[in-house]
Formats: structure tokens, C-alpha cells, sequence
């Protein structure tokens, strides 16, 4: 008795404890459908994002197939009101995907965001850089490449350090070298504050930009100890930061100050950017979604942890007054698929 009642259960619930595409697909349409002229909105969150990118995709993709296209139509529609940030994301297959979406929309025709855009650009390794250029490839298959773009938007020193990062070739090793660590600060200072002609940003660029998170940590922590010589007897104490202060101004130091608050603990910078995010209103729960949706499948455990802790993220969620209802609920419900044990 008790085997047949296993064989029983495991043929008709074991899909959807373990929530195989059709079980989730199955789950979607009665949360669309299951209130008579209603929706269940809490089933619809839970099944739509408390899943990985992969899962979610497969889901959607049984979901159209299986139902037709005027229930796809009416998922859109039942999900029409919350950010265009959770909307958009939930056909993508990959974080990259999303942030090529959010690149795209950032450089659209209907309006330019330079904060998504710099957000996405400095914060990004190479390897995601050139995943997230393929799937731009992909969104805008009939107009110009992620670089393209950038060109277009964007001018002068700006364009220089976007294009420097869009290329994506940036040393990724561990390796790190202390004498290389050192002729770095003694080209910026020459780039930089000595350099009779001016700032030399090609030079600074090539620094900042090709180097390994690692080496360039290094040079950060030693540049405040570095002196240059005797034509610069009276010299005060500079840190990278001031130094890129100095040198540069408007966009170009706001994307380069991001840039090295990334580098030195790109987890740390991430959870500043959703504790500011919590408190700044529309624009603030947009980059707060960004941050959680495009991390989730990646670094997002050590985000929360940077944060303090998954109990303390749900909190801080739950009790903003600038997040709706349904964007709550849905940053909870990804916390929930990627940080078990956050």
C-alpha cells in the first residue's frame, strides 16, 4: 500500500515539487485565470520569479506554446503596471540579455539614461561584457553594435572611456605585480597633475582599464604613499580618487569614480547602489530591481551579504515607502531563488 501510494504521488506531484516547465507553465496559467475576473497576483510573482533565468525562460516558452499566444498576451497585460525593469526581464535567458535590454532602452530613441548606462558599464567584467555584446547583437539586429551606440550618445573623454570598456579586454587574471603597481602611479601622476601638456586620459585609460581587478587594487592601496620627485617638493597626500578629481570633471569623473568604488569591492558597490536605491523614489527602486535582477545567477550571494544578511535585505525591501507592492514582492521572491543561504 504504502509503495503505491509513492508511485502515486511521485506520478502526479513530483513535477511539481521539483517545478518542471510544464508544471510551472500549468501553475502560471491557473494564477492568471484561477480568480474568477481576477488574477492571483502573489502565485503569479512566485511562479514568475522565484526561478533562475533558465528556468524562468523554459517556463515562459511551454507557457506560449502550450496555452496560445492570446495567454502570452494576456501575461503581458496582467503585468503591465510595475517597472519596466521586472517586465522586461522576464523573457531573457541570461543576465546578460537583461543588461543588453537595459543598455538598449538606456540609448533608446524615447530618451537617454546615462546612470544605466554607466551602471552597467563600470561594474562589469569582461567576460560579461562580451556576453552582454552578443546579446545586444541579437536585441538590435538591424542597427548598430553595443559600441556603435556608444559612439552615437556619447562624445570627447566620455566616449573614450566607454569605448575603452566596451571592448572588453581587460587582463582577468589573479596576477598581481608590485613593480608594475608602482610605474602605474608614476605614469598617472605624470599623466596626470605633472603632465605639462595636460591630462594625458589615453594613457590614464590604459592603465585604469587593461589591468586585473587585483593589480589594480594594489595600485590604488599604494598610490597615497607615492611621491614624485623634486619638482614637486610640496606635494599634499593624494589618493587615486582625488587625483581623478583633479583631473577630470562632470560625467567623465562621476563614470570614473563609479568605476573605482566598483574595482575595489564590486560586491560593496552593488549593495551601496540598492541601500540608496531604497530611498530615492522612483528612479531609486528602478536601479534597485537592475541591481538584484541582473546579479540574480551571479554574484547576488555576496551582494546580500555586503548588504548584512538576506534577513536584513527582506527587511529593508519590505519596509520601503518607495517600492511598490509588487516590485516588494518580487525582489523577495528572487532573494528566495538565489540566497538559500545568504
Amino acid at each position: 500500500m504504502l509503495r503505491f501510494v509513492l508511485i502515486f504521488l511521485s506520478v502526479n506531484y513530483l513535477p511539481s515539487i521539483l517545478g518542471s516547465p510544464e508544471s510551472d507553465a500549468k501553475d502560471l496559467n491557473e494564477a492568471l485565470n484561477g480568480i474568477p475576473n481576477g488574477y492571483n497576483e502573489s502565485v503569479l510573482i512566485t511562479v514568475l520569479y522565484e526561478k533562475t533565468y533558465e528556468q524562468r525562460y523554459k517556463m515562459i516558452e511551454v507557457f506560449r506554446k502550450t496555452y496560445g499566444e492570446e495567454a502570452y498576451n494576456q501575461l503581458w497585460n496582467k503585468i503591465s503596471y510595475p517597472p519596466t525593469e521586472l517586465r522586461r526581464g522576464i523573457m531573457d535567458n541570461s543576465s546578460a540579455y537583461y543588461d543588453a535590454k537595459m543598455l538598449f532602452l538606456a540609448m533608446g530613441f524615447l530618451y537617454y539614461d546615462e546612470h544605466v548606462l554607466f551602471e552597467i558599464m563600470v561594474t562589469r567584467t569582461s567576460q560579461e561584457m562580451r556576453e552582454i555584446k552578443k546579446a545586444y547583437d541579437i536585441i538590435n539586429k538591424d542597427g548598430m553594435d553595443l559600441c556603435g551606440d556608444i559612439e552615437t550618445v556619447t562624445s570627447g573623454d566620455l566616449e573614450d572611456i566607454l569605448l575603452a570598456l566596451c571592448e572588453a579586454d581587460r587582463d582577468e587574471s589573479d596576477r598581481v605585480d608590485e613593480k608594475l603597481a608602482l610605474r602605474d602611479c608614476c605614469l598617472i601622476y605624470e599623466y596626470g597633475p605633472t603632465y605639462i601638456f595636460g591630462t594625458d586620459e589615453e594613457g590614464i585609460n590604459s592603465i585604469l582599464f587593461k589591468r586585473n581587478y587585483k593589480q589594480l587594487q594594489l595600485m590604488f592601496e599604494i598610490f597615497s604613499e607615492y611621491r614624485m620627485h623634486a619638482r614637486l617638493a610640496t606635494l599634499e597626500t593624494r589618493t587615486i580618487e582625488t587625483v581623478i578629481s583633479s583631473e577630470y570633471s562632470y560625467e567623465e569623473e562621476d563614470i570614473l569614480q563609479m568605476y573605482i568604488k566598483a574595482v575595489k569591492n564590486r560586491a560593496g558597490y552593488f549593495a551601496d547602489l540598492i541601500r540608496e536605491g531604497l530611498t530615492d523614489g522612483a528612479k531609486g527602486e528602478r536601479r534597485v530591481i537592475r541591481t538584484i535582477f541582473s546579479r540574480a545567477g551571479n554574484d547576488l550571494p555576496e551582494i546580500v551579504k555586503e548588504f548584512g544578511g538576506k534577513d536584513k535585505l527582506v527587511e529593508s525591501i519590505t519596509n520601503s515607502t518607495d517600492l511598490l507592492g509588487f516590485t516588494k514582492q518580487a525582489l523577495i521572491a528572487i532573494l528566495n531563488a538565489n540566497c538559500e543561504k545568504c
